[in-house]
């Protein structure tokens, strides 16, 4: 296991890049992790100011490392329109991050370890496209304009779209 705990938390970032390393994860995956890491430090800094206190690094938001803000970082990737994909491996880099600071001692709780993936949807799945056509075939059979029938197949297109956004779990 790796250990954490004698060294200054202001290493947070190099000692989770060089525990990585020591999983055997390639430079790839390693630069990942990194890139993910750093929009989490700017989120979590973010967030710990605007409950008024001073933070500057990583390492100074270590005490507000909560479930919580685990959470409310997942909702915040949804909110700000992220494709799942990048959500799903911010997600995994935040675990693998929490993992890491539970196991090397640096926190109590592995504050992310019930943070799950979000669920990945395709953009017109089966189901939504048989809909749009059936409701296209409809229009069309009860002789509606050309134009009224583009606009109504895509305000139906976009509904969907927005149901499947803020409903699809």
């Amino acid at each position: 296991m790796y250990n954490l705990a004698s060294r200054k938390l202001d290493r947070i970032t190099s000692d989770f890049t060089n525990y990585l390393a020591s999983c055997g994860l390639s430079k790839n995956s390693i630069r990942f992790y990194k890139s993910d890491l750093s929009h989490f430090t700017a989120w979590v800094i973010f967030k710990v100011k605007a409950l008024g206190v001073t933070a500057e690094s990583l390492q100074e938001t270590v005490p507000f490392l909560k479930p919580s803000l685990a959470f409310d970082y997942k909702k915040s990737l949804s909110e700000n329109n992220a494709a799942a994909k990048t959500i799903n491996r911010r997600l995994s880099t935040l675990r693998k991050f929490s993992q890491f600071l539970f196991e090397s001692k640096a926190i109590a709780v592995d504050f992310a370890k019930e943070v799950e993936n979000i669920q990945q949807q395709a953009k017109n799945s089966n189901s939504q496209l048989k809909l749009t056509e059936n409701f296209e075939e409809y229009l069309r059979k009860e002789k509606a304009a050309e134009n009224t029938v583009k606009s109504y197949v895509a305000d139906v297109k976009h509904f969907l779209d927005w149901i499947n956004k803020n409903y699809a779990t």
